[in-house]
């Protein structure tokens, strides 16, 4: 059994776009012999717990539950999953009954998501999202239709396989550029936000501290000189 814990340190509020657990502390994961992640625990200050998810799996491996709890133990929200061929269908109950969302996802035949339709609890569909690939199994562009609008993201790729560019189009408009750097264990090192025009938003750097097994434990963020973020990890290995 492998264990992970993770702690966040926020050192500015002015930005939280790339934030995944902004109010969290830390949180720990649990994962069973097959490496699938079996529970998720979020704790805020104190220690105290913020919330849990519990997933299930079936003989193949594959999740076909996952539960979530809230500070009180009592489940907010549960899905159940169907795998079929090249298709997976998560159904949505809110307060362990009532039926909300539903999603299906469609795969080609080396497993890719091709294709994501998000349907609402009237059973109308919100939006759907088409998925491109190249030969090297990369995902290459993403389509997104919601209403009349149409969104796409391109990616480029370097040789060790590193997203390097994202590009993103409103109506067939370049909207914006992300281009991505990274050090020889394929760890990010720089991220640079450009306009459509190539005129440069923002720039942020990252450096990484490593344990005697080559993993990261500390990891900081500077935009233009100053600290951001302060991410560190412990890591337990079990033999």
């Amino acid at each position: 059994m492998v264990m992970q814990e993770f702690f966040y340190a926020d050192s500015s509020t002015n930005r939280t776009s790339r934030k995944n657990y902004s109010d969290l502390q830390n949180f720990r994961r649990k994962y069973n012999e097959q490496g699938n992640e079996t529970e998720f625990i979020g704790y805020k200050l104190g220690d105290s717990i913020d919330f849990k998810s519990i997933i299930r799996y079936d003989a193949e491996g594959n999740d076909v539950e996952k539960s979530f709890y809230n500070s009180f133990d009592s489940i907010y929200a549960k899905f159940i999953i169907k795998h079929s061929d090249k298709k997976i269908e998560v159904i949505e109950y809110q307060n362990k009954d009532s039926i909300g969302s539903k999603d299906i996802y469609y795969m080609d035949s080396r497993g890719n998501r091709i294709k994501w339709e998000h349907f609402s609890s009237s059973n109308s569909l919100d939006f759907s999202q088409e998925y491109q690939y190249d030969n090297n199994n990369h995902r290459t562009g993403v389509k997104l239709s919601e209403g009349n609008s149409i969104k796409k993201w391109t990616y480029l790729y370097d040789d060790s396989n590193n997203r390097t560019e994202i590009k993103e189009y409103k109506d067939n408009k370049l909207r914006s550029i992300i281009k991505y750097k990274f050090d020889e264990e394929g760890n990010e090192t720089e991220l640079s936000v450009f306009t459509a025009d190539n005129k440069l938003l923002e720039h942020f750097t990252y450096k990484y501290s490593y344990d005697d097994v080559g993993n990261w434990i500390k990891k900081i963020e500077k935009s233009n000189g100053t600290s951001k973020n302060i991410w560190t990890r412990h890591l337990d290995y079990y033999k």
